[in-house]
């Protein structure tokens, strides 16, 4: 299969992507509770901020898999998701 690498490797993408949009999600409706466990909030803010780097960090690697399709080849997003 062409791009198999490069395609293993944006499935690692698209779950970090995910991991971040799911923990700010749970981290929003815990706060529309009128007193919501501050220690639950301060566990979901730790996966946050430790997940935060990793869709821009894991789309660089996956673009530089040695079978990336030559258009993103050797790009590296510098800041926002990756496309």
């Amino acid at each position: 299969m062409a791009h198999e690498e490069y395609l293993r490797r944006n499935l690692l993408v698209c779950k970090a992507v995910g991991a971040k949009a799911s923990a700010l999600h749970a981290r929003d409706l815990l706060l529309t509770r009128k007193r919501p466990p501050k220690w639950l909030l301060k566990s979901l803010q730790g996966i946050i901020d430790r997940v935060e780097p990793l869709p821009i960090e894991l789309a660089a690697w996956r673009n530089a898999s040695q079978d990336a399709p030559e258009r993103v080849r050797n790009t590296v997003p510098t800041t926002g998701e990756p496309k």
